[in-house]
């Protein structure tokens, strides 16, 4: 396989020579470890995705870690961030480790990333695999796959506009309707 760039058109030879479009994103796992001032890191992350977004990139990948030694952006916060110094490329988190968060917060903040970057955001949950992440806000990482379970139908219950406990998050009105449908398996 040989990958090359056309423009801003991505494009992948598979060994017939056929031609297959696709957008290409970048990772980051918001890791700031050689900054003597910790708030050189917003100049640098703006400047990250001006970069990207002015290369035609599809996206923006965060990375989701709070427990490993290192100073660590939150991804949400993060995307907020460049939501405002972005406007074609996808946002989105590599994968988000749901049983670490509270669901109907976690549904609120995604649907707000949603508005703010005009539908551009996509959230991708996973059970997490990491220790340490759980141990540091006192999660149970043995029932991590029980608790991503109960927590996707949790958010997708408060995006349709179901009662939790009585209340109701009211959801954005807008056309999409992938929040439900499509964001999340």
């Amino acid at each position: 396989m040989m990958v090359y760039n056309l423009t801003s058109t991505w494009y992948v030879l598979f060994g017939g020579g056929s031609r297959t479009s696709m957008r290409i994103g970048i990772a980051s796992f918001l890791l700031e470890r050689a900054l003597d001032d910790p708030s050189a890191i917003i100049d640098r992350l703006v400047q990250f995705g001006r970069e990207v977004e002015n290369h035609s990139f599809g996206g923006i990948w965060v990375g989701d870690a709070m427990g490993r030694g290192e100073p660590t952006l939150d991804p949400m916060l993060a995307l907020a961030l460049l939501c405002s110094v972005t406007s074609r490329s996808g946002l989105g988190i590599s994968v988000l480790q749901a049983p670490l968060r509270q669901p109907v917060e976690l549904a609120h903040q995604a649907q707000t990333l949603d508005v703010l970057s005009k539908g551009r955001f996509r959230l991708r949950v996973g059970a997490g695999s990491t220790r340490s992440d759980f141990a540091l806000v006192g999660a149970d990482f043995k029932r991590r796959f029980e608790t991503l379970g109960v927590s996707v139908d949790t958010m997708r219950r408060a995006w349709r506009g179901e009662p939790l406990n009585c209340v109701v998050l009211m959801p954005w009105r807008s056309n999409r309707t992938d929040m439900t449908n499509n964001s999340l398996p």
